[in-house]
């Protein structure tokens, strides 16, 4: 449904004045309005995502679903390594684990148990990034999106807060926001790549000895995330970044 229309259907509703100032309302399909505006349910979504289908966002908001998922199967693949199960047994168990900080204690205890004390640091950091952005992903596939009706931009929201008064600074989601979610998704399954594979024994054969030493010294301290600094073409197309260099301290 176009803006205009969506403004003149709640005016008509009595959500807002037919006022010359600034509409201070999320613009919104109608089926997420309060039911006492809107009375029977109206399925006006279809109009309301094509006259959006070409905002980068929506490409934006596949891809940060997308890189979730490819890291929860890299903490697939450390399960099966901490484990040493085979990928079939693992895969198996680790996708039936429904609740993510079961999941997250498991990988913790394990690491422990398999090796001591030496990569606390690193599995202690790693594991407060992957909570945050499991934490970030929950808000991702729950708010729902709607139109800012001055920045001109779609946002993800709290369900049923259409106000902007009601919206506080980090009660939205908006293109930027996916963007750092998903260089941090690919960050976190990097830093668990290089970790398997200093594991591995195909790689301790192959791999430099001053590589193997470089990845041992990383891998003892702690690592931080540094959000990348979007550039205008990734925000036109909607495409993730390349993640940043890993940043210890």
């Amino acid at each position: 449904m176009a803006e205009k229309n969506i403004i003149q259907l709640l005016v008509e509703l009595g959500v807002i004045k037919e006022t010359d100032e600034p509409i201070n309302v999320m613009l919104e399909p109608l089926t997420d309005i309060d039911a006492k505006f809107t009375g029977p349910p109206q399925d006006d979504l279809e109009t309301f995502y094509r006259q959006s289908v070409n905002d980068p966002f929506w490409a934006t908001l596949g891809h940060a679903i997308q890189a979730y998922s490819r890291l929860e199967l890299s903490l697939c693949r450390l399960f099966e390594v901490l484990t040493g199960m085979s990928n079939e047994c693992a895969d198996m168990i680790f996708y039936r684990i429904n609740n993510a900080n079961t999941v997250h204690q498991i990988l913790k205890t394990l690491a422990k148990q398999k090796f001591g004390e030496m990569y606390c640091p690193f599995w202690l950091s790693i594991l407060a990034l992957i909570s945050n952005v499991t934490q970030q992903r929950n808000l991702i596939v729950h708010w729902r999106a709607g139109i800012h009706p001055h920045k001109k931009e779609i946002q993800l929201t709290i369900p049923r807060k259409h106000w902007l008064k009601d919206i506080g600074e980090k009660d939205y989601l908006n293109t930027s926001h996916l963007i750092e979610f998903i260089a941090k998704c690919a960050f976190i399954q990097n830093q668990i790549r290089d970790f398997l594979m200093m594991q591995d024994e195909f790689w301790k054969q192959r791999l430099k000895p001053e590589v193997l030493t470089a990845l041992q010294s990383r891998f003892q301290r702690e690592i931080v995330f540094t959000a990348p600094k979007p550039t205008p073409s990734a925000q036109i197309l909607g495409a993730p970044f390349s993640p940043p260099p890993p940043t210890t301290k």
